[in-house]
């Protein structure tokens, strides 16, 4: 079985879909972590048997189904756990009317949730595919794991110590602007599903430029009152790292760091403050003190449950004075044993197996799929397709493949709105020591290979990947 595992945004999904390829690898399959592009040249080029094609959402709309027939036509199934998560939320439900349409659970092969709350939400609301959503759990909750910790270690030498501001604030930090938020959900269908998004997507954006304006007061204040301690900045994927270090210049001790891994900095650091981030969850888990700040009410991000986690305060009197305590109390983590505290409180948006990853679930639950319903390719090529699929493919997806015909890579995607997207090129070294480590986390150094293909992407197999059919080039 070949699985393509596609990767949007690497800082948040990469050491994730590693972990799953080489558990896939081991029991004998070929998983390629790749990009957009690379996976739709494997799919299109027929270069692979088929297997599955894991999404990163079943969001609806014309686009999303008619990529899904494409895939199908291929002979792949598609199986999908949203990486956008919505665990921040106190509930699920609303999330889950804008990234789930019934079309697009229906053609889904599996569904895998992250926890007990989009579970049941999304069961209740397609009684008519319960069979196919799944509470597996995330590999990237995995990873959380103490089992894992090692990745994240200091380097030899322990860095000076620091605070990290997790920010996710959005607002005037994003490389989008308002109007290109609200053209690109417009086009996309969310407003003409969900009317009342567009008020809520204008409010977020007010609340982050009102949150700006507190974090840098913070981030100021921090600077002032504890001169033991450097500050960490680490925007959002979505959010220009340019614009914080502009508006931080000249404040002593001070680093926006985009660079280094979310997981690394928050297992090394003395303290995390955040507002409203899915990170929280990770700070929590890997027993890192937490503080959610929350200087306002923030009605329209709708992150209850994250700014519940940690020790809340209102104002940057209130984060100084726990920063405070927590230093004069020390910080000595314990990441040899589980976290007990905080899984009883995160099992509520987060499922946790302690005899099984969620990764090896969903490998389990791939092959038993496959034995189910092994399909074939459809006969003929491409042009065999529905003349309706056809003419979709070359219009809208065939520019996602120029870049990958162009030697030097200087096409870039034609949509503003991606800007955010542009994905650089692998890390070579990082990667190959995330590769390296998981292998010896899970005795698999003898049993598992890998080879980068192209700039970004990584081919995860078995060592004897000459035995298995469809040994072919992405």
């Amino acid at each position: 079985m070949n699985i393509f595992l596609r990767y949007e945004i690497s800082v948040r999904e990469l050491d994730a879909h590693i972990l799953t390829g080489l558990i896939a690898a081991s029991r004998g399959h070929r998983a390629i972590v790749c990009d957009w592009p690379m996976m739709m040249r494997g799919i299109l080029l027929r270069r692979r048997q088929p297997g599955f094609v894991h999404m990163n959402s079943l969001t609806p709309g014309k686009s999303a189904l008619i990529f899904h027939r494409i895939f199908k036509f291929f002979g792949y199934q598609i199986s999908s756990m949203d990486q956008e998560a919505g665990i921040q939320r106190l509930s699920y439900e609303g999330f889950a009317n804008g990234r789930c349409g019934e079309q697009t659970v229906s053609s889904a092969d599996l569904v895998f949730c992250w926890g007990p709350d989009d579970y049941a939400v999304l069961r209740e609301s397609y009684p008519k595919h319960r069979r196919k959503i799944i509470m597996s759990g995330s590999p990237r909750v995995d990873l959380w794991r103490p089992k894992f910790s090692s990745l994240y270690v200091s380097p030899k030498q322990s860095p000076a110590p620091f605070v990290l501001i997790l920010s996710s604030l959005g607002g005037p930090l994003m490389y989008r602007r308002l109007h290109e938020v609200l053209i690109s959900h417009r086009r996309s269908g969310y407003l003409d599903r969900n009317p009342e998004m567009e008020l809520q997507l204008v409010g977020q954006y007010k609340e982050g430029a009102d949150l700006m304006l507190a974090y840098l007061d913070l981030v100021r204040f921090l600077s002032l009152k504890h001169q033991e301690l450097a500050i960490i900045v680490k925007p959002h994927t979505s959010e220009d790292p340019e614009i914080w270090q502009g508006l931080l210049a000249g404040t002593d001790r001070v680093r926006v760091d985009t660079g280094t891994p979310t997981s690394q900095l928050i297992r090394q650091s003395v303290a995390a403050i955040t507002s409203g981030s899915a990170t929280a969850f990770e700070t929590e888990l890997s027993e890192t003190p937490l503080i959610s700040f929350q200087p306002m009410g923030m009605p329209h991000r709708n992150s209850g449950f994250a700014d519940s986690l940690g020790k809340q305060a209102k104002s940057v009197e209130e984060v100084h004075t726990a920063l405070a305590k927590i230093l004069s109390a020390g910080y000595g983590k314990c990441l040899s044993s589980s976290p007990k505290p905080a899984t009883l409180r995160l099992s509520e948006k987060v499922y946790f197996d302690d005899n099984q990853l969620a990764s090896e679930r969903m490998v389990n639950l791939w092959e038993r799929a496959l034995k189910r319903d092994s399909r074939l390719p459809a006969g003929g090529s491409i042009f065999s397709m529905p003349s309706e699929d056809l003419r979709y493919f070359m219009a809208s997806a065939f520019p996602f493949l120029i870049p990958l015909f162009v030697r030097k890579r200087t096409v870039r995607m034609p949509i503003g709105a991606w800007k955010c997207r542009q994905l650089p090129h692998l890390n070579r070294k990082l990667v190959r020591a995330r590769v390296q480590q998981m292998r010896l986390i899970l005795g698999l150094e003898d049993s598992v290979s890998y080879r980068f293909k192209g700039r970004r992407g990584l081919v995860i197999e078995p060592s004897s990947s000459f035995s298995i059919k469809g040994n072919s080039g992405v």
